[in-house]
């Protein structure tokens, strides 16, 4: 079985060119230039593409200038300069997934994929990702044809295993982000008057991003900058919080190297294989549609994992009438503290400080989640997996998850539900067997109906619930054809104070795809919960 060894994939290094490129890889080094359309950038094996929006762009990296004695483009090069650099993780959409082995590679943007002779390969788009040519590469060392794959009888294994260091590529990339972000857990890093934390030109590593890319934009396409100054009225920009000036078609670029396990070539007795490199280019344009991107139909850990599905949408708290349905008639997120920064996500504690002005709708949650089918009529018998991902600052008291099936008028248990079933992790312990503990991150889930694979949540240790067995908490029959009302996140109101406190970050819902109690493959919808 093959694995791929990812480059660290943290965002560093930053240049540019005109329709203006910027290099993010591991820290401290730099392939050099990227070329054009269609053109290998230098010191990699093939270019593969996602399509991103320019606006979320816009949205993440900012700055501000609280003088007006000096221009922009003399402020970011200036060490005693006051100019402030931000990373609005938060506003990184959670439908943004750049797992580097779902990146394309048939698109006129990208270059080098493994083909026969060179041209267009004759592969369908959903079997032209990077994973798909990696194993091709095995293919053509161990068989001297990328045709070989046919060989390989653990092929699928490899792609999911592909995919899984994809995704913790990605998910270093997001460390690299929340580490330099506006909820950076790093107490160095100054924070302005609305808590949001910033760098400034002390940090002059490169992970100070937006500086970089200030920077960058500052050579390259420096009237980018002056456009900026001109329309401050001045030197300076009087504390105004601006965007990076980013353009439609300038690219952000990941570098990743993949390897072949290390007895990977002894199979066929072959010299030992060499790495591959892929320069993953991060296009942004003005408009990205849900199907710009490749849809991923061959993992089943990650079947989301490509940019912008519509199976992965995001809740603000901010969205006053989203937000409302989805707690309802229980407490709202709390804004995070500044000494809890460092996870992204809806933060709730039932400590006095927030409960006491409002104790009727304060003490608890009940955070609604909808079925994946439900105008197709979800069935307990559709039910797959559900999974929440969250950070716990305490085990003093956990979240639990509830199931309710549809009232139907005849035999219903609670009025407005028929059946309930609440699912908890009565015996504080994760799958590793170790104690459920405070200051971690963890995969809450349960699974039903045969469903047994656990989740790859990277840095978050799997912890499956069970069924309750406290009074209440099994209420009717919950028979396979009821229909599924809702999913609830809820944490108990007589917890004693301070004893409830997480973030929640995500949930993620499988169910069978449009009814059918079981046929047909599984429909996952992810939730991200955003502040």
């Amino acid at each position: 079985m093959t694995s791929n060894d990812v480059n660290d994939a943290t965002i560093a290094e930053a240049y540019a060119t005109s329709s203006t490129t910027f290099q993010l890889q591991a820290l401290g080094t730099n392939d050099g230039g990227s070329g054009g359309d269609g053109e290998r950038s230098g010191g990699n094996d093939a270019d593969a593409v996602f399509y991103v929006k320019l606006s979320d762009m816009l949205s993440v990296f900012k700055f501000r200038m609280p003088s007006l004695d000096i221009s922009l483009s003399e402020a970011i090069f200036d060490a005693s300069s006051d100019i402030q650099y931000y990373v609005f993780r938060k506003n990184w959409p959670t439908s943004l997934k750049i797992n580097p082995s779902h990146a394309m590679l048939d698109h006129n943007d990208s270059s080098g994929m493994l083909t026969d002779g060179g041209g267009g390969g004759g592969f369908a788009a959903n079997k032209s990702l990077v994973k798909h040519d990696f194993v091709r590469y095995i293919s053509l060392h161990l068989f001297n044809t990328i045709h070989g794959v046919d060989f390989l009888s653990n092929e699928s294994d490899m792609l999911e295993n592909i995919t899984y260091y994809g995704e913790v590529a990605r998910v270093g990339i997001m460390s690299v982000l929340d580490t330099v972000g506006t909820l950076s857990p790093d107490i160095t890093m100054a924070a302005d008057v609305s808590g949001n934390r910033y760098l400034t030109n002390v940090a002059i590593g490169n992970t100070n991003i937006s500086r970089e890319l200030l920077r960058q934009i500052s050579i390259s396409v420096p009237e980018r900058l002056e456009a900026i100054t001109d329309a401050s009225g001045g030197g300076g920009h009087g504390g105004t919080l601006h965007s990076v000036p980013l353009h439609e078609n300038d690219t952000l670029n990941i570098k990743i190297v993949m390897e072949a396990s290390p007895g990977q070539h002894t199979v066929t007795n072959v010299a030992a294989i060499p790495a591959r490199s892929y320069n993953i280019k991060l296009i942004m344009k003005n408009t990205v549609g849900s199907g710009t991107n490749t849809p991923v139909i061959d993992s089943e850990y990650f079947p989301n994992g490509y940019p912008y599905t519509t199976n992965i949408q995001d809740i603000s708290a901010s969205n006053s009438s989203a937000a409302a349905a989805v707690y309802a008639d229980g407490s709202p997120p709390v804004p995070i503290p500044l000494i809890r920064y460092g996870y992204q996500g809806w933060y709730y504690t039932n400590s006095s400080a927030w409960v006491n002005p409002a104790p009727i709708t304060r003490n608890k949650i009940n955070w609604y989640v909808l079925p994946n089918t439900a105008a197709a009529g979800a069935t307990v018998g559709d039910l797959r997996y559900f999974r929440m991902n969250l950070h716990l600052f305490t085990n003093a008291s956990l979240p639990f998850v509830t199931v309710y099936t549809q009232a139907t008028g005849s035999g219903d248990a609670g009025g407005w539900y028929k059946s309930k079933r609440v699912y908890v992790c009565s015996n504080l312990v994760d799958d590793d067997g170790n104690t459920v503990s405070d200051h971690t991150n963890y995969s809450f889930y349960m699974n039903w109906n045969g469903y047994s694979v656990s989740p790859f949540t990277v840095a978050h240790s799997a912890a499956a619930l069970s069924v309750s067995g406290a009074d209440g908490n099994v209420v009717g029959g919950f028979e396979s054809s009821e229909i599924i009302f809702a999913y609830s996140i809820g944490t108990n109101s007589s917890s004693m104070p301070g004893d409830v406190e997480f973030i929640l970050s995500g949930v993620v819902v499988g169910e069978a795809a449009v009814g059918g109690s079981g046929s047909g493959g599984v429909l996952e919808k992810e939730y991200g919960y955003i502040m």
